[in-house]
């Protein structure tokens, strides 16, 4: 089964390759920034779920995603 990536980055170039990188290895890739509109621009590819949260770091924001994005294989922060 392919891997499912969440990737987190402040850097859209950088989770962007890493993005590539792990698709190109068979993942599923979750990618989450606070401009859902410039992220899906950038990852207009269907094996890639864009969605939105105004802080990674808040609890509520945690567990509003964690809803929408079920299951996770493997966590990528890029810094």
């Amino acid at each position: 089964m392919p891997a499912r990536v969440f990737v987190i980055s402040r850097h859209l170039g950088m989770a962007r390759t890493v993005t590539l990188w792990m698709q190109q290895a068979g993942g599923t890739v979750a990618v989450v920034g606070r401009e859902k509109q410039t992220l899906a621009a950038a990852y207009d590819d269907p094996d890639t779920t864009v969605d939105q949260v105004d802080d990674i770091t808040a609890n509520e924001g945690i567990r509003a995603l964690r809803q929408r994005i079920r299951q996770v294989d493997h966590i990528v922060y890029v810094l």
